[in-house]
Formats: structure tokens, C-alpha cells, sequence
């Protein structure tokens, strides 16, 4: 169970790194790390894609359902492995030939040695050992109401520029970290992830450090390094943007520009600095030279709508569009992703939300979805839904007002550029968050203000509402 679990995880986590169709990359990718089957790597794809943690694309990714079913219970995953592996093959000879064999054992409860290599998957499977059925096969093929045992998991291992996450893990939390951190060695006691400054770096750049830190801190069961946290705060990132900066002359003018709600959806690079999408370029460009706020000189032109920045035809883009890759296209629903929406569903009705659920949408979902699947998708949400029932939730009774002082020291150190330190009361947190933020902009929207700046925790531009920030001086810092 526990290679079979592995391998999965191993393959899903190749599979979110490619960008080429085909095994032949991902043969490379893997066998750099130092990974090696016993069973083809085609299998393995196959079944993540009939359990539900890839999806059907050309070149296949995880789905919305995978970290979910990491984190399922070993009789749940075991039942829907079982299930998968029965159709794993598309021929239908093969799958009534697969599901005999299955009744046989539960039957007998021992495999037939007429079929040696349907055992040996079984084998890596977990639910025969030799040709016996093993306790956790024998809970899910004749029990099929098993108590789950506690999994026992050994903490983390950090060890100067390296991770090393020993089998069996937490691999929820294992996966979460895998989107974080680029693996290095994949060894059957264990994965081994970098944490030279390169991969800190990329790290970094993609998603909340606090949540790194908090799964780092969890699965180690120690205090983290002081030297990792530094060299994880310390690593730069640089946004990289495509579409039109426009530079105004005073603050004011941007401030008066930005109430166009087309030109509100765009980004804020500085007091005086907008950077516009390039789909929407061509149509704000047109909009502010009709109300008079730019003149375009005879070098700056705007492109007529039928013809893209290439001067193609629409005649010669549909011919580009038709010989575009299938990779390109929208792929279908998967297994794994109806699952998931299957699941939101299940928690709308249970949180009795205002809208109704469309009976259709959910019909549509559970059709030909394995029952394993949908009742997978029904235990979360009612997991999900007794955590929220459970939990106190703060409500978002906000600060009615904006201090005065609060709204100065924004000023002047949006004046000055200057990065300034803030309590932000977010709604739904007991507690405030510490944010560090750099002022672009302070606008209004309808009665109240907000404050548009870069924040370093999240390494992005974020929108707050200033009758939610209280300022941190010197004093309350320290």
C-alpha cells in the first residue's frame, strides 16, 4: 500500500513539472532523481487518472481532488485504488477478467497463481502479500466498514541544504510542500527536497511563506532554524508583467483615471504608474482618447480590432487558431475534478446557502462517477462542514471609523515610498495579521477608503481596508 501510495505521489509530482506531452520527458525527469518502477510508468498514469488525480489532458496534470485524496484515510484510498485498478484498462475484456479475479480472492481469499502478473500489481497494490490476502486488503474486500488505524509518522529531517520527508508521511502535507519545493531524490524510505538558495528562491515566489513555515514547523516537530527562516525572507522575487505601462505627471491625474471602473481592474505599480493588460490595451486606449485624457501621437497607433499586433488578418487568425495545439485546448472534466465539485456541492446544501443547488448540475456530476468517488466526495464535505460547525468564527464587525493618525502615516509614507508596518483585521481571523506594505495608492470606493500597496508577506499587490489597519510604531514592534 505504502509503495503503491508512493509511486502515485511520485508521478503526480512529475506531472505538474512537465511541458511536453509524452512519457519521454518525464522518464528523464524521474530517473534523474533516482526513481525506478517495478511496474511500467504508462500504469501508473493510468490509474491516477482513474482514481481521480490527473486529469485527461494531453499532457496530464493534477486535478483539484488529488490533495484531497492524499489525505483520505488507507481503507478509503485502498477502495478507490481497488476500483481503479479494475478499469485501468480500457479493454472491456480485461476489466471483466480483473473484476473475476477480484471476486475469486474475496471468494477464496487467496489469489489464483494462474495469473502472476495480476498478483504482482496486486502485490504493490497492498492487497495481496504472496498470494494471501494482507489485513488492510482483507478490511476492504471483506469487511468493507474497517476502522482506520492511527498512522504513525516519523517528524521531518532537516539537514543543512537538503529535506528528507521518510515513508510513511503525512504526504498531504508532503503534497502541499511538493508545490513549494523541487524535489531532489525520490527513494523508496523517502523524498529529498533542496533548500539550497535557488530553489528558497522560487519557493518563495510561489505562495505565503507563512504557510511554508507552518507545514515546515508541523511535520519537523522542532523550531525552525533561525537561518532558514532568514534565508527564506531574504530571497528576492521579481514580477514580470506584460501589457502597457502608462506614466502620469501628478498622482492626482492617476486617482482620476482609476474611477473608469475599466481602468480600477488594473494594476498599480506606483503613485504614478499603471500597468494595463494586454487584452484590454486596445480598449483603453481608445476609451481615454474619446474622454480627452490622452493624445496619441502619429507613432503610437491604435490597432484596429480585427487585426492583431502581428497584422494578421481574422482571416489568417482563425487558420492559427484552427492549427494550434491540442494542448492548448480546455480539456474535459476529470474523474478527480467532478469529485471536487461534486464535494463544494455537498457543502453548499449542508452550510444551507440562500441559492439553491442546481439538481441538474449535481445529477450531471455523479453520472458515471465510481460510487467510491462520490462517497469519498460526501465524507469531506461533511468533515468540512462539521470543522466550520465547530469552529468560531470571528464576524466582521470591522473598525467603523479610520483614525486620523492612521490615515496620515499612510500618506506620508506613501509620499516618501516607504515601506510601512500594519495590524490588518481581517475578517474571519480571531487575531490581526502583521503585513509589511509599500503604498501605491489611497483611493475611495463609495464611503470608504482603501489602500492599494505591495505587501512582502505575500509578495504580491494587495487591496486593504484602511478602517482595518491599525499602524505599528516603533514601540509596538519591538
Amino acid at each position: 500500500m505504502i509503495n503503491c501510495v508512493w509511486n502515485l505521489f511520485v508521478v503526480c509530482s512529475a506531472e505538474r513539472r512537465q511541458g511536453k506531452p509524452g512519457y519521454k520527458n518525464i522518464y528523464r525527469w524521474l530517473k534523474r532523481r533516482q526513481y525506478f518502477s517495478q511496474i511500467n510508468l504508462g500504469f501508473w498514469v493510468r490509474l491516477a487518472q482513474k482514481i481521480g488525480l490527473l486529469d485527461h489532458a494531453l499532457i496530464p496534470r493534477p486535478t483539484a481532488w488529488t490533495p484531497f485524496w492524499f489525505g483520505l484515510p488507507p481503507t478509503k484510498q485502498l477502495t478507490l485504488l481497488v476500483e481503479g485498478w479494475v478499469h485501468v484498462n480500457s479493454n472491456t475484456t480485461h476489466q471483466k477478467l480483473r473484476g473475476k479475479f477480484i471476486e475469486s480472492i474475496i471468494i477464496k481469499q487467496h489469489a489464483n497463481p494462474s495469473y502472476p502478473s495480476l498478483i504482482r500489481q496486486l502485490q504493490i497494490l497492498g492487497i495481496l502479500e504472496n498470494d494471501r490476502l494482507t489485513p488492510l486488503g482483507r478490511a476492504v474486500l471483506i469487511e468493507q466498514n474497517p476502522d482506520d488505524p492511527q498512522p504513525g509518522y516519523q517528524p521531518w529531517e532537516l539537514k543543512e541544504d537538503r529535506l528528507f520527508i521518510p515513508m510513511p508521511c503525512n504526504l498531504e502535507l508532503a503534497w502541499a510542500l511538493d508545490s513549494y519545493l523541487e524535489p531532489l531524490e525520490f527513494r523508496p524510505d523517502g523524498f529529498i527536497y533542496s533548500l539550497k538558495d535557488d530553489s528558497l528562491r522560487l519557493a518563495r515566489q510561489k505562495g505565503d511563506l507563512d504557510y511554508l513555515l507552518g507545514i515546515l514547523a508541523i511535520v519537523c516537530r522542532q523550531e525552525l532554524p533561525g537561518s532558514l527562516k532568514a534565508r527564506l525572507e531574504g530571497q528576492p522575487t521579481i514580477g514580470i508583467f506584460s501589457g502597457l505601462v502608462l506614466e502620469f505627471s501628478d498622482p492626482l491625474e492617476m486617482k482620476r483615471v482609476r474611477r473608469l471602473p475599466l481602468m480600477r481592474r488594473q494594476r498599480v505599480l506606483s503613485p504614478r504608474h499603471i500597468v494595463v493588460e494586454t487584452q484590454t490595451a486596445h480598449k483603453a486606449l481608445k476609451l481615454l482618447k474619446r474622454r480627452g485624457e490622452i493624445s496619441l501621437s502619429e507613432n503610437v497607433k491604435i490597432l484596429p480590432l480585427g487585426i492583431n499586433h502581428e497584422g494578421n488578418s481574422p482571416t489568417e487568425q482563425s487558420r492559427q487558431a484552427r492549427r494550434q495545439d491540442k494542448s492548448s485546448r480546455t480539456p474535459p472534466l476529470s474523474n478527480g475534478d467532478r469529485a471536487f465539485l461534486l464535494m463544494l456541492l455537498h457543502l453548499a446544501k449542508n452550510l444551507e446557502v440562500t441559492r439553491e443547488v442546481p439538481y441538474e448540475l449535481s445529477e450531471w456530476l455523479q453520472k458515471d462517477l465510481p460510487q467510491s468517488l462520490q462517497k469519498a466526495a460526501l465524507d469531506q464535505a461533511n468533515t468540512f462542514h462539521q470543522h466550520l460547525t465547530t469552529t468560531d468564527g470571528s464576524k466582521d464587525e470591522g473598525l467603523k471609523v479610520v483614525a486620523g493618525d492612521v490615515l496620515v502615516n499612510l500618506q506620508t509614507a506613501l509620499e516618501r515610498q516607504e515601506t510601512i508596518e500594519i495590524l490588518y483585521h481581517k475578517p474571519g481571523r480571531s487575531s490581526p495579521e502583521r503585513r509589511r506594505v509599500l503604498p501605491s495608492l489611497i483611493e475611495q470606493r463609495g464611503a470608504r477608503l482603501y489602500l492599494i500597496g505591495y505587501c512582502h508577506l505575500r509578495r504580491d499587490q494587495r487591496t486593504f481596508r484602511i478602517d482595518r489597519i491599525e499602524i505599528l510604531d516603533e514601540r509596538s514592534s519591538m
